[in-house]
């Protein structure tokens, strides 16, 4: 519905200035909308568009998966430790039954 009334007389200049205004009120009102759809669209995207969040999230990622292997190469290197250590005992164990 237009906010122009068109039962009262307007003067010159004066009409124009009802639809402009009726116009801005509309365009008003949808901007709003838009800003509402906006901040909704923003909070259901999550990290869309966050870009320094995005690249943080890639380095811990990267980050983790390294230090995974790292782990991993470390607990293979202590399993072959023990087990060096298990042989030295063996062979210690042996020295000590032969020296008797």
């Amino acid at each position: 519905s237009s906010g122009i009334n068109a039962e009262w007389p307007l003067r010159p200049g004066e009409y124009d200035v009802a639809k402009k205004r009726d116009i801005l009120s509309r365009t008003k009102q949808a901007r709003d909308s838009l800003r509402i759809d906006n901040v909704k669209l923003r909070k259901k995207c999550g990290l869309i568009g966050q870009e320094a969040l995005l690249r943080d999230l890639e380095v811990r990622k990267d980050d983790t998966e390294s230090l995974n292997t790292s782990i991993e190469n470390l607990q293979t290197k202590h399993m072959e430790l023990l087990m060096q250590v298990d042989g030295v005992r063996q062979k210690v164990d042996a020295a000590k039954v032969n020296a008797i």
